[in-house]
């Protein structure tokens, strides 16, 4: 028998409000599987590193993990499942990053998780093709930030938001803060967050 699928979501997947593009709830599976999800950390053994280091087509800089032999952290994040017929819409969604597996002797699942994780069970988790980082062209946008703390405070509180903040590499000064009506951010924002 086969075991399930998961997506390690490490960035803007940790909120779920982004997942229209890939779990549009088209089929029965898609329904069940969006359901099926819960905290995640993929230890420092698996021997990578989550920092801003993909550039977007459309001019900032996203997140990414990155092999680290030197300097490998926990990362912190969601694990979802998914229907395998599912995987082909979320590679097109995830452009310039490649789906590599991720051992489950890796994966720790934090407690409230609605499953356990089973032996043939395939977690994947996906890496910048190319790492680049933030530059004047390509800077760090404070609605993407936003996205994936309001899906850490979402999943996990102020515990899980701070640690992807210590647990992120990278962090620059080229930063936009591209949030409409700054000043008045409630109008643009969940409740929970302002």
């Amino acid at each position: 028998m086969m075991g399930g699928v998961f997506i390690f979501g490490y960035g803007s997947i940790i909120n779920k409000s982004t997942h229209k593009t890939w779990a549009s709830g088209t089929s029965a599976a898609s329904e069940t599987n969006a359901a099926c999800a819960g905290v995640a950390t993929v230890r420092r053994s698996f021997g990578y590193k989550r920092s801003w280091n993909f550039r977007s087509s459309t001019g900032f800089t996203a997140l990414g993990v990155s092999k680290s032999s030197a300097d490998p952290t926990d990362v912190n994040g969601v694990l979802y499942r998914v229907h395998e017929s599912e995987l082909p819409g979320f590679d097109l969604r995830e452009v310039g990053y490649d789906r590599i597996e991720v051992g489950l002797h890796h994966v720790d699942l934090h407690p409230g998780a609605d499953f356990t994780l089973e032996e043939g069970d395939r977690v994947w988790i996906y890496v910048p093709q190319v790492e680049q980082f933030a530059d004047e062209n390509h800077p760090l946008l404070q609605s993407y930030v936003d996205t994936v703390l309001q899906g850490c405070f979402d999943w996990g509180g102020q515990t899980m938001a701070e640690e992807f903040i210590t647990s992120t590499g990278d962090w620059s000064i080229y930063y936009l803060n591209d949030i409409p009506s700054s000043r008045r951010p409630w109008l643009h924002r969940s409740r929970d967050y302002t």
